[in-house]
């Protein structure tokens, strides 16, 4: 073989190891600043906790307890709305449990004492009490609008009974309702609902007159209406 023969063997040899090495991973600088993961700011490490929060609705002062989820916000909220009676906030503590699932869903929950309960002032009307609890869910709302850690899209209502009404009418006057949760709500006018509401207990109750008149004097009509079914704690008042 001649010697020029026998360089093109020998670079072509070379050609084919070097075609099925591994190729070289890039060199790093010495110096180069490694890769830096953004360090956890405090609001992205929050505690589940609750903070008291006073606010006005016309003559009204209500005193309630927002409960936030743990993690960073803006959160979701929900509030929360009693039924006829004179309650406090969590529904005088029997609404702690659902409390506790709205937040491990990751909702925050926000729920006051009612007038004259509690540590809120006043005292709602007989003839107006739906609508001054409209109004003071309507001041609610915009108290949780206002705050940063509150996302203003995601403003949800739960309530049963009575709360029923208030929040079907703060519905038809508010654009910032994202969703409602409604519990035993009323599917009838408050005439018929109480008329029907007073019936159903004489007969479960086994009041003789109840009986024997078939409930007829009950009703207006000859018909009766089929029956439808934390770790921190801080206070706010807001102005």
């Amino acid at each position: 073989m001649s010697s020029s023969a026998h360089r093109i063997a020998i670079f072509g040899v070379l050609l084919a190891v070097s075609a099925c090495s591994p190729r070289a991973t890039p060199a790093v600088a010495a110096d180069a600043a490694p890769t830096q993961v953004p360090a956890a700011t405090p609001a992205s490490l929050q505690q589940p906790r609750v903070e008291e929060i006073t606010f006005q609705s016309g003559s009204f002062t209500l005193v309630g307890s927002l409960w936030l989820p743990g993690g960073s916000g803006p959160y979701p909220v929900i509030l929360l709305n009693q039924g006829s009676g004179m309650d406090a906030r969590a529904d005088n503590g029997f609404g702690l449990p659902i409390i506790e699932r709205m937040l491990r869903a990751g909702y925050a929950a926000f729920s006051w004492d009612k007038p004259g309960v509690g540590a809120s002032m006043g005292h709602l009307s007989d003839t107006r009490v739906l609508h001054e609890r409209a109004q003071i869910l309507l001041d609610a709302i915009e108290v949780m609008m206002a705050r940063p850690d509150i996302d203003p899209q995601r403003i949800g209502l739960e309530g049963g009974s009575q709360a029923g009404y208030v929040m079907s009418l703060v519905l038809s006057m508010s654009e910032d309702i994202a969703f409602m949760i409604c519990e035993s709500c009323p599917g009838m006018s408050g005439v018929d609902q109480s008329t029907y509401q007073s019936l159903a207990l004489a007969l479960c109750t086994g009041t003789a007159e109840a009986r024997s008149s078939g409930g007829r004097r009950f009703w207006p009509s000859s018909t009766p209406p089929a029956a439808t079914r934390p770790t921190a704690s801080t206070r706010t008042t807001v102005r």
